[in-house]
């Protein structure tokens, strides 16, 4: 397995997440174009989503995939994550096959498996408000989870998140400042 991402911490976090090696590295045209030669499956998730940057794998690099090798293209709803993927009209068949390659893009697959992907919610939400009881407050959670904290876009109806404030154009808030009254 390999995993490639944008942001080193992230990559970090798989590898402390999952308890072992797990080979990772952002995004190095040569070590991509590695892995396409080799790769049976390849799994395209990347979001755009106020990064500013939209990665999206280039025809080339699937012309050289093994044939019958596969392609998940899991954000074919959002503009694809592949050129063969992207612009596909509505009308299209999820599966096709393209230089060898089987391409699955089928969008919104969680829908479609509703029952585990309530499972799967239940099991993140479960924690998070069992953490939450611990803490006794949300703003004590805020203040003693980084990771909820990161999650955390407004506070007393005021932009705390920068990310989202610059993608709207709008002027973010310091949400230390607002924690420290309460």
């Amino acid at each position: 397995m390999k995993v490639f991402d944008d942001d080193i911490h992230k990559l970090r976090e798989i590898q402390k997440t999952l308890g072992q090696t797990i080979f990772t590295s952002n995004f190095q045209p040569k070590v991509i174009h590695n892995a396409f030669l080799t790769a049976d499956v390849v799994i395209g998730a990347m979001t755009d989503s106020f990064s500013g940057h939209r990665y999206v794998v280039a025809e080339e690099l699937i012309q050289l995939m093994k044939r019958g090798a596969l392609i998940f293209d899991l954000m074919a709803n959002l503009g694809g994550s592949f050129e063969t993927t992207c612009g596909l009209p509505p009308s299209a068949s999820p599966v096709f096959e393209k230089y060898g390659v089987v391409h699955y893009c089928k969008p919104c697959i969680s829908n479609y498996v509703a029952r585990t992907t309530a499972m799967a919610f239940s099991n993140l939400f479960v924690s998070i408000l069992l953490h939450l009881a611990d803490a006794g407050a949300v703003q004590n959670m805020i203040k003693m989870d980084e990771g909820f904290r990161s999650g955390v876009y407004m506070y007393c109806g005021k932009p705390v998140n920068n990310k989202i404030s610059n993608h709207f154009n709008i002027m973010s808030n310091n949400l230390d400042i607002y924690l420290s009254a309460f």
